[in-house]
């Protein structure tokens, strides 16, 4: 008989991979800390993880309430390891593209301006539209420790090894390359 498998998901039930009864799950926290632990099957939708019994949507709501991503130790092919983080300008009112549109602001863009301010994992099908969405309802994740996405922000997928950075404008999402290095760009996203 096979070990059961526990199913990791997003705080909208997508999918993200499956691990094995006793496998290990790694977190990653906004500020680069890490944690591994050791989790355990319990019923299809309730596994512990470490000490806590979690079902399984309440740790990914937990997970995205800190600002957290979370994957497997040991990562089949097929396992979801994507993210997505959202960058914003700390001294808005003292930068002088701010609140601007992309047009405005596309040749004035700085990453340095920026800070990363939140993390999550990203699911296939989760687009920068829902992410907009998801970061400007009334319980939004760090609702207070960062403002609503807006104008200016910058969204960073991770996705199938691949780094983009989008703009949030008035209207869509411009690919904004160039806050990202050449090195980001080109590389293969790696498990810390």
């Amino acid at each position: 008989m096979t070990a059961p498998m526990i199913r990791f998901i997003d705080t909208r039930y997508n999918d993200l991979f499956t691990l094995q009864d006793s496998g290990l799950i790694t977190e990653t926290r906004l500020d680069g800390t890490t944690n591994t632990h050791q989790c355990y099957y319990l019923d299809d939708y309730h596994t512990k993880i470490g000490r806590n019994v979690f079902h399984i949507h309440e740790y990914a709501k937990r997970m995205e309430a800190i600002g957290a991503r979370y994957f497997p130790t040991q990562p089949k092919e097929k396992d979801v390891m994507d993210y997505y983080e959202i960058y914003q300008i700390p001294d808005r009112m003292n930068t002088d593209y701010g609140f601007c549109t992309y047009a405005e602001a596309r040749t004035k863009i700085k990453p340095e301006d920026y800070a990363c301010v939140y993390m999550a994992v990203l699911a296939a099908d989760v687009n920068q539209e829902d992410l907009y969405m998801q970061h400007n309802m009334d319980d939004r994740p760090f609702r207070n420790r960062i403002h609503a996405l807006s104008l200016g922000d910058v969204l960073v997928f991770h996705r199938g090894g691949q780094t983009r950075a989008y703009y949030v404008d008035t209207i869509g999402f411009p690919e904004v390359p160039q806050f990202l290095t050449p090195e980001k760009q080109n590389k293969k996203e790696q498990v810390r």
